[in-house]
């Protein structure tokens, strides 16, 4: 009984006739009653009523809506280091943090959803810098149009006012006369006249309108270089970012693009090199870098600070795929990542936005009168529109010395198992100046036959390139 009565549910909801309902839902009697019978509804019909028209039955509840888990997540990691978002003193540095999101547009049993999650991570970031756009600067622009008409003129006066509107009415009569009698013959030779052509002639006279629409445009151009990722979370259905900005990163961006930066030796500062502290941070390997997205700022062993990107990219491959196709999508698949990390370094160190947005908000409530060769009707409705177009654009130009490989890894994705590959690059200024002023094998040591194409390897693998690179 209980399974029927849930089932009737839907059939209800979905407009289903009771007598239907009894018919496929055989432990659920219908509202019908004999004569003589109490014509009230049984309790449990009430009860359904009830249930179709509760909230959780007709609208998505908050905890489901695409993003609100990741929202949670987001306030539990600010929480726990009392930080906020926006432009505040509880900030490291009086830091802005800001947030964006954006949905994995691919289901997790597609080919394609570990490349759809990657670009999730790109608009979540996207609209992360929106924000921050418009924190900085914006022009607003509104528009705010309020509409009332009402026509209350009687329609015999008004139709047979001049001698125009007299022949309008003949000939609109005319042409009534002329459907019917048509409709009749076609009828007479067994042809259905519905099944031809379109609607009978009809006019539409405004008899009162009410009505509100505003429109708003706002307009932004800003230079925002030292922007980064501080934090990515996602699920299988959306990405969430947290980005970091602050005047020390923006001097750091600053002194990369001009050229300006030395390396140095702070002993207070120093720490183990750039690898090491990946590893210790991930000490899943690759199935930890896979949530890793964007540039973040370290310390290396000279206490210089350096930023280190991660890119990453998914081959839409299965094993079903010949050898040669699966190792071609994965060879392709790791120059995107390469080339995705490489833009994050260069939209840190010098981005411009240019932010474009127009919405409009537009209620109709109408009331209109129809006249056709079957009679007058009045018609009221109410129309509700929205209207948002929004075009960001982030162009990042720079011209860095010293970017160097420090590791390239692959993993599968933890739930849906896609092939992912991804490219973390660094740069510093001890990279930098190796990069202009060569590299040089320790004095305290001669270089064996061999050194070159050891030395060259020492680079791809980066610790003991960036040991050396101090020279």
């Amino acid at each position: 009984m209980e399974s029927a009565i849930q089932t009737s549910y839907v059939l209800k909801a979905a407009g289903i006739s009771a007598v239907a309902i009894s018919l496929l839902c055989p432990g659920f009697a219908p509202l019908t009653r004999a004569a003589g019978e109490d014509t009230a509804p049984p309790p449990e019909a009430e009860n359904i009523d009830a249930e179709v028209t509760r909230a959780k039955n007709l609208f998505p509840l908050a905890e489901e809506v695409a993003g609100s888990r990741l929202v949670q997540k987001r306030d539990e990691y600010l929480a726990d280091r009392g930080w906020t978002l926006g432009l505040t003193a509880a900030n490291p540095d009086s830091a802005y943090i800001g947030w964006g999101e954006a949905s994995i547009h691919a289901g997790p049993d597609d080919v394609k959803f570990g490349q759809s999650r990657v670009l999730a991570f790109q608009a979540a970031y996207m609209n992360a810098l929106e924000n921050f756009l418009r924190f900085q600067e914006r022009r607003t622009t509104t528009e705010t149009v309020r509409t009332f008409f009402q026509d209350g003129r009687e329609a015999a006066v008004e139709a047979g006012a001049t001698e125009a509107s007299r022949l309008e009415q003949i000939w609109q009569k005319t042409l009534a006369l002329t459907e019917a009698e048509l409709d009749q013959k076609l009828r007479d030779l067994g042809v259905d006249p519905g099944t031809i052509g379109g609607d009978a002639t009809e006019t539409k006279r405004r008899l009162i309108q009410d009505s509100i629409s505003r429109a708003v445009k706002v307009r932004a151009l800003q230079s925002v270089p030292g922007v980064r990722t501080l934090a990515t979370f996602e699920d299988l259905r959306g990405v969430g970012v947290l980005v970091v900005y602050s005047e020390n990163q923006r001097t750091l961006a600053r002194t990369m693009l001009s050229g300006r930066t030395v390396a140095r030796s702070d002993a207070s500062s120093q720490r183990a090199d750039i690898l090491r502290q990946i590893e210790a941070t991930c000490p899943n390997g690759a199935a930890d870098l896979a949530h890793v997205f964007g540039v973040r700022v370290m310390t290396d062993q000279h206490g210089d600070r350096v930023l280190v990107a991660f890119g990453q990219w998914s081959p839409a491959t299965t094993r079903l795929d010949s050898r040669f196709r699966q190792d071609a999508l994965t060879k392709a698949a790791r120059t995107q990542a390469l080339n995705l990390a490489d833009g994050a370094l260069t939209d840190f160190v010098n981005s411009t936005l240019a932010l474009q947005s127009d919405t409009l908000v537009r209620q109709d409530a109408l009331q209109t009168r129809i006249s056709d060769s079957t009679g007058t009707r009045d018609v009221e409705s109410l129309e509700i529109a929205d209207v948002v177009e929004t075009v960001l654009k982030a162009q990042g130009r720079a011209t860095l010395q010293g970017v160097t490989t420090i590791k390239d890894w692959t993993a599968n994705h933890p739930e849906t198992g896609h092939v992912l590959v991804g490219h973390i690059l660094m740069w510093s200024p001890s990279s930098r100046e190796a990069a202009i002023h060569g590299l040089r094998p320790p004095t305290d040591t001669k270089p064996a036959a061999n050194q070159p194409k050891t030395y060259e390897n020492k680079i791809r693998t980066s610790p003991d390139f960036d040991r050396d690179a101090d020279f």
